[in-house]
């Protein structure tokens, strides 16, 4: 915008001067003694242009980050390539937002389950944050790409879901076991939330009877296993409170105690590609402002309140 403004100021000028030229030489006899006078004209258009573009330049180099002189508006401060957790992404997108609409930075997001994002970050891809649903992939992420800085983000609960009315009248593992359950959802095996059920289910002894029985239903990550349960696919599924949340098609029915699981915790990356990102630094820092704490807390997740940061 800025660029157009200077452009019709300039415009407006070449006109003005153009105009001025021509009826000075409607006016000059049309000897070749006033060919100077013409020329020395055209030298001062150009000089006037030049003028203009160079003074705009000036004006933008010599503004405050963020902001050009003229019009204190914001001005794109480079972008980041944020990778989440699948069960982050309605949260994060909210604060990124903010966050894009203070700084000017464009924030990129790839929302998928933390094991696939983690082998795609070891295996090259350009990611400058990660936020995994797990220790163990960030620890993984940790020991093969460069990393800046980390901190404990968030925490989360682990809950059983069951379609709206309970069809199946489960209320707690054992039901489970129940002729009326066809199918119990569960994020994969590698998945956090996967990892995570199977340990709670393990803990209580019915673990093995589920998998015997073949009514285990493997989802990609626990949004799949979220919208199992949301369609009546299965009488049951395993997820985070916070996906349990974001529909009113499923009811929690049972919350699993913490010691019959690792703790569920969100560790935050700041990753270094060839160099350094300002603005994925900067973003790393807005993920545990009070601002963004306040969203991740409305979304129903814990705020670490003193985080580790290294």
């Amino acid at each position: 915008m800025r660029r157009e403004r200077f452009m019709t100021i300039d415009l407006a000028l070449f006109s003005s001067l153009t105009t001025h030229w021509q009826r000075l030489g409607a006016w000059a006899p049309r000897t070749r003694r006033s060919t100077p006078f013409a020329w020395a004209l055209v030298a001062l258009i150009s000089v006037v242009l030049a003028g203009c573009g160079d003074g705009g330049a000036a004006r933008t180099n010599s503004s405050e980050p963020g902001e050009t002189a003229a019009t204190s508006e914001p001005v794109a401060a480079g972008s980041v390539t944020f990778s989440i957790a699948a069960s982050t992404q309605d949260a994060v997108k909210e604060i990124a937002s903010a966050f894009q609409e203070q700084t000017g930075t464009e924030v990129s997001i790839n929302a998928a389950s933390s094991s696939a994002l983690a082998n795609q970050i070891m295996s090259g891809a350009p990611v400058d944050l990660f936020l995994s649903a797990n220790t163990k992939w960030a620890d993984t992420v940790a020991e093969t790409v460069p990393v800046a800085a980390h901190r404990l983000l968030l925490k989360n609960a682990l809950v059983m879901i069951v379609p709206k009315g309970n069809p199946a009248e489960i209320h707690s593992p054992e039901d489970l076991k129940s002729e009326k359950v066809g199918h119990l959802a569960l994020a994969g095996e590698k998945v956090p939330a996967g990892i995570y059920s199977r340990q709670a289910l393990s803990k209580l002894g019915v673990l093995e009877a589920l998998n015997e029985s073949g009514k285990v239903a493997t989802g990609h990550d626990v949004r799949v296993t979220l919208s199992h349960v949301e369609r009546g696919e299965a009488e049951a599924g395993i997820v985070y409170s916070t996906d349990a949340v974001l529909t009113d098609n499923v009811e929690v029915v049972y919350t699993f105690a913490p010691e019959t699981h690792d703790a569920i915790e969100y560790p935050l990356l700041l990753l270094v590609n060839e160099e350094q990102n300002p603005a994925a630094t900067k973003f790393f820092e807005f993920l545990a402002s009070p601002e963004a704490s306040a969203t991740f807390e409305r979304f129903g997740f814990g705020v670490v309140s003193d985080p580790e940061k290294t």
